[in-house]
């Protein structure tokens, strides 16, 4: 992956149209203080677990600043092919893979997923939401009540077999490291959105690595149980310097020098 270090200052008006402007200021805040000096980091490299069709506030931020760069994973084949073609614009910056993050214990490169078909479900939605469904993991306790109503339709939801891999693996593909030290190109801001399975993928984030953990993790929390949020919040605590729930997301950073 390559990356200008150009870089220049996004007006507050047009941050303010973000959808998910407060999300987008943090990052920015953290980004300019810590990471992009100026321009001079052409390395800020933003995971996103959970892509979707391209997460809006996100995606904006790594089209306003060049110096970032994205890795964008998304295991719903038509939702990844909407992906791509959002992330065009951003050119040799975004990586996009078609993949879901499986557990460490399942070798399989494949994993069902179970699909909701939002468009036909409710007349005020779009798209699909998908649920990941894991063998030995609860999965529908953990998706919205709205969609759960569905789940016995046949006409509403299908299952579909996805390419699978482990954190590790999208990294390496990624040509990111996460064992080496500062000098190596890793995952400095880490998104995670994946319908109540968010703790699959923080189990596989080396936090005691200082040298390649995440600087910035956002976290999908409206899916999780009590206890698992709970967790979140205390580990994070531990690692952390700032931990703060915005917009159903718990934020974890350290406070810009």
């Amino acid at each position: 992956m390559s990356s200008s270090s150009s870089s220049s200052a996004v007006p507050t008006a047009a941050i303010a149209a973000v959808p998910n402007s407060r999300l987008y200021t943090i990052v920015l805040q953290y980004l300019s203080k810590n990471l992009i000096r100026n321009g001079a980091n052409a390395n800020v490299v933003i995971v996103d677990i959970g892509a979707t069709e391209g997460t809006d506030w996100l995606m904006q931020l790594v089209r306003d600043y060049t110096c970032c760069k994205a890795v964008l994973v998304e295991p719903i084949p038509q939702t990844f092919e909407r992906l791509k073609a959002n992330s065009a614009s951003i050119g040799s910056r975004a990586m996009v893979l078609n993949a879901a993050v499986k557990p460490l214990n399942k070798p399989e490169d494949k994993m069902e997923m179970t699909q909701v078909n939002i468009d036909e479900a409710m007349a005020s939605m779009k798209g699909t939401t998908t649920i990941a469904s894991l063998e030995g993991l609860a999965s529908c306790i953990h998706v919205r009540g709205d969609i759960r109503a569905f789940l016995g339709n046949e006409k509403l939801v299908s299952k579909i077999s996805v390419p699978a891999l482990t954190l590790e693996e999208i990294y390496t593909r990624a040509g990111l490291t996460t064992t080496a030290t500062t000098t190596d190109e890793h995952a400095n801001i880490l998104h995670v959105n994946v319908n109540g399975f968010e703790m699959v993928v923080l189990s596989q984030v080396d936090f005691d690595n200082v040298a390649t953990r995440p600087s910035v993790v956002l976290v999908n929390v409206e899916n999780l149980f009590v206890f698992e949020f709970d967790r979140l919040v205390k580990s994070f605590g531990q690692i952390y310097e700032i931990v703060e729930k915005v917009n159903g997301y718990l934020v974890a950073y350290s406070t810009p020098k």
